[in-house]
């Protein structure tokens, strides 16, 4: 409908391209063919993992990782990146073994190469793919709370090395005058007003720490201990009662309990209602070597603490071969100090950083830029649950400076959440201008800088991994046209070859 003015804004930006959002959830979500015998499944690229959870169930097989949810497609997960926990777990992407794709230029491929699984939509449209699966199996979660930040900050790489599955919620302390800076500094008069907590109070959710096992059946003897040793030199509180996120009772994330695998693995619960806020996400990864430094940064950021309701997630990814992989061992800083843990679970494995940021600081009513995506993907993870689509002034000064923060541990952001291209920006880091010229630009869409250094020739091939040139060759092969991305996105990446 080109009468839409706001359509036609949307066609501009994208070089005068018509841009359709295409969605294979509800409509391509069947379960396809099962091999038992070489424990692979085929499945259509619109099914969540929900869906394939219980459909998998009631043949005894199960996946071997999930993120924090399933409530997103495998096409969209698998090709995006997102990840799950565990210094022996790589990207959910690393489960799949063939992807068939309707390519730009009409063509049905099927593709086995591993290295190209991380795709980001820009090979065409996902309609099936074989999956690895392994038999059905039960957990044991322990959840530990009554832990300090200051504490947890030195152990952190350790704990995350303590079990099968391990994730971590940690908060900043709001002092400083934190709590008010952001909304003072963007001419806020708005007043934030917090509950008094006691010492005790507060402490108890600083950190919270799930710790996750493959289990047949429960352990008898969990519950005798209050409080236990997670790891030498850092205890906790065994902690039962659910974590209060969205509406009670309906609370989605469990505490310590044992059940199956997509129950304990996921912090939403399969069946429970997700909890939606104005929020916007940003991730970030660096070398597990590197986590202790970058916590002990990022808890120091003024602007940070204000909109960080829920603290950081922390999360353990084992290093892979995925060229576009922010998680590709290429990565790895091999001068990296090992943060007085002994090398080994950590040596080969990164730790992600995921934030979820309030983003109604400034106001519902505020003109912000909206946000956009790198490019158009048959189906992805949600980046956002901002109910306006906009971003407040104080969010990105949140996003600007986690990414300023964590640059000289040459952190890489997620594909599928938000950060400042400028930053990326190699020419302005450099010269040591953080994020160039205007701090407050925020898209998901990259620059012909941050593709060719993160993304490029130049400096991939000294570890004897692939070239990321093979992937963008494919990619114009496949899609000579352009049609799964944008102009903008097209001319950074024909820079980049050059």
């Amino acid at each position: 409908n080109n009468n839409n003015e706001e359509e036609d804004n949307d066609h501009q930006k994208n070089g005068g391209k018509k841009v359709a959002i295409m969605s294979l959830s509800g409509i391509m979500n069947k379960l396809i063919s099962i091999d038992k015998d070489k424990m692979i499944v085929e499945v259509e690229g619109g099914i969540t993992l929900s869906e394939l959870a219980i459909m998998l169930q009631s043949y005894d097989l199960a996946l071997e990782n999930t993120p924090s949810l399933l409530q997103v497609t495998v096409a969209g997960c698998f090709g995006t990146g997102t990840h799950g926990t565990g210094t022996k777990n790589k990207l959910l992407t690393d489960m799949c073994e063939c992807l068939t794709i309707v390519c730009g230029d009409g063509i049905v491929r099927k593709i086995t190469d591993k290295s190209m699984f991380v795709h980001l939509g820009l090979l065409g449209v996902v309609v099936s793919l074989t999956i690895r699966v392994v038999p059905f199996y039960t957990m044991q979660q322990k959840c530990y709370d009554h832990i300090t930040t200051s504490s947890c900050i030195p152990k952190t790489a350790e704990v995350l090395s303590g079990a099968e599955s391990v994730s971590i919620w940690m908060k900043f302390k709001k002092d400083g005058g934190c709590e008010t800076q952001g909304a003072q500094e963007s001419g806020e008069a708005q007043e934030i007003e917090e509950e008094e907590k006691t010492e005790e109070e507060t402490t108890k959710d600083d950190v919270i720490v799930w710790l996750r096992n493959k289990q047949q059946n429960p352990d008898p003897q969990i519950f005798q201990k209050e409080d236990q040793v997670i790891v030498e030199g850092l205890s906790g509180k065994l902690r039962t009662d659910l974590i209060p996120i969205g509406e009670a009772p309906d609370w989605p994330v469990s505490a310590t309990a044992f059940g199956p695998w997509y129950d304990i693995l996921t912090f939403f619960r399969l069946g429970s209602t997700l909890p939606i806020t104005n929020s916007i996400q940003t991730e970030w990864f660096v070398d597990m070597r590197d986590l202790e430094k970058a916590l002990t940064l990022l808890s120091s950021v003024p602007s940070l603490a204000p909109v960080m309701a829920h603290g950081i997630e922390i999360r353990a990814i084992a290093a892979d071969d995925f060229i576009l992989s922010p998680t590709n061992r290429r990565f790895l800083n091999s001068q990296s100090p090992s943060n007085n843990v002994e090398d080994g679970p950590i040596s080969n494995t990164f730790a992600a950083l995921h934030f979820t940021l309030d983003n109604f600081r400034d106001g519902v009513n505020e003109q912000s830029e909206k946000m956009t995506s790198s490019s158009s993907s048959s189906s992805s993870s949600s980046s956002s649950s901002s109910s306006s689509g906009q971003v407040s002034e104080c969010t990105k000064r949140a996003v600007s400076n986690i990414a300023m923060t964590l640059a000289p541990l040459k952190a890489r952001p997620h594909w599928a959440k938000l950060t400042n291209v400028d930053f990326l920006n190699k020419k302005n880091h450099q010269q040591g201008e953080g994020l160039g010229g205007d701090r407050g630009q925020l898209s998901a869409r990259l620059s012909s800088h941050s593709s060719s250094s993160l993304y490029g020739d130049v400096v991939h091939e000294w570890y004897g991994g692939e070239s990321c040139s093979k992937f963008w060759n494919l990619m114009i092969e496949y899609d000579p046209f352009g049609k799964f991305r944008s102009d903008d996105f097209d001319k950074a990446v024909r820079e980049t070859l050059r």
